[in-house]
């Protein structure tokens, strides 16, 4: 690490600019606050005169050295960090592309307050409390919302992913870096040249999220892409004679009929040779998550299946685990928006045969489904689900927007697949999900999420993803020829068997928490903005015990103090 430079990781920080800006300015010492991993190692300490090996935070540091606020156009990785510069009295942040790292900060009074989440700004700093009453509404009444960069607490915000930060006396300069619509290229290799490069782009991914790690974990669901990812660590790890990585699963049924999920997993997990852990939540765990305080970290909802994966993983000595999340909007795209662009360019040919043949009723049905794809609106957009089912009280209600966010663009699937990346859930799950694995020393990457894996994507043509008979083609092809052809040609993206069996503890854990609203008489504020009376009411007599009002209850509950 250079001199007058360290790094370290923390949950909360506050600078002061007007001491910063006291600071020695002959030698410029850095001072880094960092939660990243770094990869491309060996072509990056090529260019800045490291070892492969170095530590991240001299990676960082030094590619600030050469580049300033440009450097994390140079920078692969997973990464939430800030450099206090005591030469020009500023503050540069920088979070990842894709945001698997959280990152949020306030800017008051002159100080400067950073975290991974609200929670920890909040208790050092209590002023910053103050819930936004429009987010906070939106929250509790729309299940399909996202923001980038807006938290419950109205002076702390979100670093949106791909964006940097540059802070002074003077304000707060906002630079978006990574923007999936800036990339630029098509691809016009053969179809062998652009599975060789998925490939090889895959796994490069999955081995610089192996690097450094004791004991690596993954997600096997059986499904395409988890299925994927975990044959990449386990032929890693196999050739590097490192420790198999543990599987976990979120459903696995061990007695009775065999569901489809569990044959899924089954296969996948016989053909790595991997043993599988499927444990189950319990009325109790579900509990404490909805109890948490959601403004001041993850979502309940993300965490009904992870938090007893996190705690099984955390008795194995598990530090990372690889998941395929992700997949389904980079290289195992479903090829949405291409059979919109195949009849924009009026290539009606190609539009009947990925329809099923070649004649006029497959024109047609092709037709009928460009037409739908045109049509499909943003999930948080056009529904409002204001009244009725969802639990605000009345003047929280007025503090809904009334406007909506536009449609998604699915005239072509490269379009589709931008609007896909931005809308927000990709990063909302793996902000839960690092927050909350990391208070159990277990980090989460995501190979298919890799800026280089993505930015291959975004330059291949919709044909690559949707053939005849065939979506997410490409991926298919990359897939480990280990992998047997009950996954491989798995079409299905449907967890009927796991979803049923959640319910019911969920459903427990609901009316568990209507016991505990009825001794409670002190929310601390949060009243305002939560029916708690019809809340109760509904509970007790079981109304819309499962489905989307449970999501309507678990939401009021999770913003409510009790």
């Amino acid at each position: 690490m250079p001199p007058n430079a360290r790094g370290r990781c923390v949950t909360a920080r506050a600078f002061s600019l007007a001491e910063l800006c006291g600071g020695p300015a002959n030698d410029r010492p850095y001072l880094l606050y960092c939660d990243a991993r770094i990869d491309d190692r060996q072509k990056l300490a090529a260019s800045l005169g490291l070892p492969a090996d170095a530590a991240a935070a001299d990676f960082i540091l030094a590619a600030f050295g050469k580049w300033g606020a440009d450097c994390p156009q140079h920078l692969i990785g997973d990464y939430a960090f800030v450099i206090a510069d005591a030469g020009t009295g500023s503050l540069f942040c920088a979070r990842d592309h894709i945001g698997a790292r959280p990152f949020c900060y306030a800017l008051s009074g002159g100080v400067f307050h950073v975290g991974a989440a609200p929670g920890p700004i909040v208790q050092s700093s209590p002023e910053l409390g103050e819930i936004d009453p429009e987010f906070a509404a939106i929250k509790i009444a729309r299940k399909q919302y996202f923001s980038l960069d807006r938290t419950f607490y109205k002076p702390i915000r979100k670093l949106a992913p791909g964006c940097t930060l540059t802070v002074t006396e003077n304000g707060a300069d906002l630079c978006r870096y990574w923007d999936p619509a800036a990339v630029t290229g098509e691809f016009g290799g053969s179809d062998e040249e652009a599975v060789a490069i998925a490939a090889d782009l895959l796994n490069q991914a999955a081995a610089d999220r192996l690097h450094g790690y004791r004991q690596p974990a993954v997600h096997l669901s059986g499904g395409l892409d988890s299925s994927a990812v975990a044959a990449l660590a386990v032929k890693h790890q196999r050739a590097n004679a490192g420790p198999d990585p543990r599987a976990y699963a979120w459903y696995q049924n061990s007695a009775g009929a065999v569901d489809d999920e569990t044959r899924w997993i089954d296969a996948a997990s016989r053909a790595l040779a991997l043993s599988i852990n499927a444990p189950r939540q319990s009325v109790a765990g579900i509990t404490e998550l909805l109890r948490a305080d959601w403004c001041d970290g993850p979502n309940a909802s993300n965490l009904y299946h992870e938090d007893a994966v996190q705690r099984l993983a955390q008795t194995h000595g598990v530090d990372t685990i690889l998941s395929g999340w992700g997949g389904d909007e980079s290289l195992s795209f479903n090829g949405r928006g291409y059979q919109s662009e195949l009849l924009g360019k009026r290539r009606f040919g190609e539009l009947a045969r990925i329809s099923g043949g070649v004649g006029p009723i497959s024109l047609l049905r092709g037709i009928k489904r460009a037409a739908g794809e045109r049509s499909i609106p943003r999930k948080d957009s056009g529904k409002n689900r204001v009244t009725g089912e969802n639990y605000l009280t009345a003047g929280a209600v007025q503090c809904l927007p009334a406007k909506q966010n536009q449609p998604l663009d699915f005239t072509n699937a490269r379009s589709a697949m931008i609007g896909l990346m931005e809308l927000g859930s990709l990063t909302a799950r793996m902000e839960d999900w690092s927050i909350s694995g990391r208070k159990r020393g277990i980090d989460y990457a995501y190979p298919l999420l890799d800026r280089r894996v993505m930015e291959f994507a975004l330059s291949l043509p919709g044909h690559f993803f949707l053939r005849p008979g065939s979506r997410r083609w490409i991926m298919r092809q990359v897939l480990d020829p280990d992998l047997p052809a009950l996954v491989r040609d798995n079409n299905s993206k449907t967890e009927l068997a796991r979803v049923e069996a959640l319910k019911e503890t969920l459903d427990a854990a609901i009316r568990h928490c209507g016991k505990l609203l009825d001794e409670c008489e002190d929310f601390s504020g949060r009243e305002g903005y939560v029916d708690i009376d019809r809340l109760r009411e509904d509970i007790r007599s079981r109304r819309g015990e499962t489905g989307y009002s449970s999501g309507w209850k678990t939401r009021a509950l999770q913003f409510l103090k009790f």
